[in-house]
């Protein structure tokens, strides 16, 4: 069920902007599904059609991601089950970033910010939404700050 919720979520964000899906983004939901990733990143290509652009194996990391993520001037988004410890004891969340840097066109940042979906993202099983705007944010500690104050996306 969360797999295919997954892939609704990725379908809605591509629906919203006539875009299409390429066989892989379903693959990798499959993939982090079943713990053989650790995080997924998704891009648009021709502005067209979604596809995943990197992902990485359970034993990678967040600085991982964003190392990848961070070095693109136009928006994506990442997909990643993040596990760190909050009072001594260890969380585990899905959380599903946008990559927004300022060197992104406005209509880009458009496309990815209005193309998020919450009912679907919590159908897909996604705890907390974030935004990343420039690359010396994309540490453990500002991540873990902005998920203690977002709000958790209710579940469906």
């Amino acid at each position: 069920m969360r797999f295919y919720s997954i892939v609704l979520l990725v379908v809605t964000i591509a629906a919203v902007h006539s875009i299409e899906i390429g066989k892989s983004v379903k693959e990798s939901v499959g993939e982090l599904n079943k713990g053989q990733l650790r995080y997924v990143i998704y891009s648009l290509k021709d502005g067209v059609q979604s596809d995943v652009e990197d992902s990485g194996p359970p034993s990678e990391s967040f600085k991982d991601m964003a190392a990848k993520i961070g070095k693109h001037d136009d928006s994506r988004y990442g997909m990643i089950d993040y596990e760190y410890e909050e009072n001594g004891s260890p969380v585990k969340k899905r959380v599903l970033i946008l990559w927004s840097p300022e060197t992104a066109t406005a209509a880009e940042k458009e496309i990815f910010r209005n193309a998020y979906d919450e009912k679907h993202a919590a159908a897909a099983g996604i705890d907390y939404f974030v935004q990343f705007n420039e690359k010396s944010e994309l540490i453990d500690e500002n991540l873990i700050a902005k998920l203690k104050v977002a709000p958790a996306i209710p579940k469906a």
